[in-house]
């Protein structure tokens, strides 16, 4: 992938497009934001609540045994139904789920008036000093064309 040669040194030999769900990564290049995105940012659903979480890849590895170490910042909701307002959000899914140490937090009012990626964006540009919270890192493997992750840290 051009982007990824451009950021990282080589070219990636697979597509994130191809990724799925479940225990799988689901990124995807966006050419306009120029980052990957989540193709399903709606994870852990829960009957009719659910938590969105959004995250940036920080850094790409890829190891000899054609292995990739990706690293994330990830950023969770509370949880949510349909049409509430994102008002905080967590570095870590049992803080979202307890509803304690939000790092960024927002009115239902400014939530409303901005659209979903606007108050990401204002979440992660909040978040950027913070040295420490939020990442995991992903191993993940291509094997006979689907990609998988065999392991994850989270830091």
């Amino acid at each position: 992938m051009k982007k990824a040669k451009e950021l990282y040194g080589y070219d990636l030999e697979f597509s994130y497009i191809d990724l799925g769900e479940g225990d799988e990564v689901a990124f995807k290049w966006d050419d306009k934001a120029k980052r990957y995105m989540v193709v399903e940012p709606e994870l852990y659903a829960h009957g009719n609540m659910y938590m969105d979480i959004e995250w940036r890849i920080k850094d790409i590895k890829k190891y000899d045994d054609n292995t990739y170490d990706v690293t994330t910042r990830q950023l969770w909701t509370d949880e949510l139904s349909e049409g509430d307002p994102i008002e905080n959000l967590y570095f870590y899914y049992g803080n979202a789920k307890s509803a304690t140490d939000p790092v960024f937090s927002i009115s239902s009012e400014e939530s409303y008036k901005l659209k979903y990626d606007e108050i990401f964006e204002k979440a992660f540009k909040s978040v950027e000093t913070k040295k420490d919270g939020g990442f995991y890192t992903y191993r993940i493997i291509k094997e006979k064309g689907v990609i998988k992750i065999i392991q994850y840290v989270i830091d």
